[in-house]
């Protein structure tokens, strides 16, 4: 009988060692990206002259605090690069410039984020715009 209690209080432990395994906390760490022509994000139609070779990277990598959003836009033979640097709130899902007080939402469904521009002032929304419709895919 001891050796019986003894076997299932291992059970237990191990199945109680599973579970915790299995409901700890994830977090959004890893890098997300999109490589597409800029009159698809725009909703545009692409057969636009100024269009028809517009493409853009978008690239957010995240690293519990600290994220790196570079989008790389290059527009008739010329690449146009823009990095920031950011905080990240993981709890709240938002990003931060390091200066100034805009704050852009994010949301992740599986391994797609999307940016949330809906809480932006209407002038930080149309600085944006260009992340509206945007649906990054983790990479790594």
């Amino acid at each position: 009988m001891k050796h019986i209690k003894q076997l299932i209080l291992v059970i237990t432990t191990v199945f109680a060692a599973f579970l915790l395994v299995a409901c700890g906390a994830k977090n959004d760490n890893g890098t997300y990206k999109l490589d597409t022509n800029l009159g698809q994000i725009l909703g545009q139609d692409s057969e636009s002259e100024v269009l028809k070779d517009a493409k853009v990277t978008i690239e957010l990598t995240i690293k519990d605090s600290k994220g790196d959003l570079i989008i790389n836009q290059k527009i008739a033979g010329k690449e146009v690069p823009i990095k920031l640097d950011l905080k990240v709130n993981q709890k709240t899902k938002s990003l931060k410039r390091s200066y100034g007080d805009m704050e852009l939402k994010y949301n992740i469904k599986g391994d797609e984020l999307t940016f949330d521009l809906s809480k932006l002032s209407s002038s930080d929304q149309a600085n944006l715009k260009l992340l509206e419709n945007v649906k990054l895919k983790r990479t790594k």
